[in-house]
């Protein structure tokens, strides 16, 4: 038999077949080659040896990779809780935007009429106005971002801190 017959078989004998007709090919190739047959007891032998042995693991180890997971598990639940806080932000935010906007207009325009030039000053507070809340929001956002809140201490994560 070719040495790539014998290595096909040993491949399929280690990483395991993936198709029934690699199965039956296997099958019938170890029914006449006593060699890959001996490999295939072999590893047999080696995966019940694994599946018999217990595994031991360092009783420091194992409480510092439940507290990892803990902690992750934590992290998932507020970033969850956080989710629902942001749709209903968003939610909010979107309503009182299509009360305002119209009460802006009327306001933009009750300012503009009040001046000599009413198209650009109407233009002007409305677009002030209507920014001026995303302008403050995004400024706040970025400043707690880089722990710079007034009354704010900034925040530092330590590697390997649990």
């Amino acid at each position: 038999m070719s040495a790539d017959v014998h290595a096909r078989a040993q491949e399929l004998i280690v990483a395991g077949p993936s198709s029934a007709a690699e199965q039956r090919w296997l099958e019938e190739h170890l029914a006449n080659c006593r060699e890959c047959g001996g490999l295939l007891e072999r590893a047999q032998a080696v995966r019940a040896a694994l599946r018999t042995s217990p595994l031991m693991a360092d009783p420091n180890l194992v409480d510092a990779t439940k507290r990892r997971v803990l902690r992750f598990a934590i992290e998932i639940r507020e970033r969850e809780s956080h989710r629902w806080l942001v749709r209903l932000s968003i939610g909010v935010t979107a309503v009182l935007t299509w009360v305002s906007i119209p009460l802006l207009w009327q306001a933009a325009q009750w300012v503009g009429s009040r001046t000599p030039e009413p198209q650009l000053a109407s233009l002007l507070v409305f677009l002030g106005f209507g920014l001026l809340p995303a302008l403050l929001a995004g400024g706040a956002a970025l400043a707690a971002r880089h722990g710079s809140m007034p009354g704010q201490a900034p925040t530092s994560r330590v590697k390997g801190e649990l």
